[in-house]
């Protein structure tokens, strides 16, 4: 169904925002102009306009009008490489998406209501996939591109395909009660095959249970990070394989469970408390010469964005910037 809405980038004036008045607009970085680093941008739900600092024209802003009230899921929707500004409503189920390969005309369809976007390339054909998780049934359903959008659905975790290998040092992976217990969705390519694959964190267990597609999908993946954080998933150490990673916004410490060490927890400097935690590939580093291709952490308070971009190998060290996004 086309709907009939236009959507155009146009050059924007740069105004100062107040901070309070931020409260309510979200951060929402993605490669919009398809250079291949992230470009820092804000959505307002109230008014559902969006701003884009574009990293391939010096980060001039430019800005465009969105569906208000809607949840931002961009991605590459058509395959050109350039992420598409798509918005899923929760209280509808519509998901619309302007394709930056068509002149930003919106295509759309529904899905489940309710739930959370969980986008990925579940099917390992360069395009994003629109995909849902409905927590109190724990129903995943994603919508293959490759497969002309055909709905396929499952149910994870079940809570009996998982081992309990660490039950003995952390305590059980599923204890009693654990289907009222909060359940996040964290899904990314955790093993380098070019698939999504799904996944979720528990904080009341403080385990991160992984779906490995090159494992057939086998659940008995697990990891203790730790209790009460928000799940930050992100490709940290740039061996493209997502790291589970988690930030405490009461002290705004952010931990990181690396891949290339062995999945050994790591501990970020703090970052402020109490912001919105996001993560994004900039290619800072690699704009300065120094190298380096792996995701930032990201604090956004407000208007203020706090970056940090770690040595993977010495994840103490970083190179820090901030931006105050107009």
């Amino acid at each position: 169904m086309k709907l009939k809405l236009g959507f155009a980038f146009v050059t924007s004036v740069i105004v100062i925002v107040a901070v309070n008045a931020m409260a309510t607009i979200m951060p929402v970085p993605a490669d919009y102009d398809g250079d291949g680093k992230a470009d820092p941008a804000m959505y307002n739900p109230g008014n559902g306009l969006l701003k884009v600092l574009m990293s391939s024209n010096g980060y001039a802003m430019v800005s465009g009008d969105l569906l208000p009230g809607c949840t931002m899921v961009p991605g590459d929707y058509d395959g050109d490489s350039k992420a598409d500004p798509a918005e899923y409503n929760s209280k509808s189920g519509l998901w619309m998406i302007p394709l930056s390969g068509n002149g930003y005309a919106p295509a759309s369809g529904y899905v489940a209501k309710n739930a959370i976007p969980v986008i990925g390339d579940y099917d390992k054909d360069g395009k994003t996939d629109p995909a849902t998780f409905e927590e109190q049934s724990r129903i995943w359903t994603v919508y293959l591109s490759g497969n002309e959008y055909s709905a396929v659905s499952f149910q994870f975790p079940r809570g009996v395909e998982v081992s309990s290998r660490y039950g003995s040092m952390h305590g059980p992976i599923f204890p009693s009660g654990w289907e009222n217990m909060k359940i996040i969705p964290c899904s990314g390519d955790y093993d380098n095959d070019g698939v999504t694959d799904p996944a979720v964190y528990m904080p009341d267990t403080g385990y991160w249970i992984m779906m490995l597609s090159r494992n057939k999908y086998a659940t008995d993946t697990e990891l203790f990070i730790g209790l009460g954080g928000i799940p930050i998933a992100g490709d940290y150490d740039g061996d493209s394989k997502i790291d589970p990673a988690q930030y405490h916004p009461e002290s705004g410490e952010w931990d990181v469970v690396y891949s290339t060490l062995n999945y050994r927890p790591t501990y970020f400097r703090s970052f402020r408390p109490n912001g919105i935690p996001l993560v994004a590939n900039y290619k800072i580093r690699d704009v300065l010469g120094l190298g380096g291709d792996w995701s930032c952490p990201t604090v956004v308070n407000g208007s203020s964005w706090e970056i940090q971009e770690p040595y993977w190998d010495q994840p103490r060290l970083s190179v820090n910037y901030s931006l105050d996004f107009p």
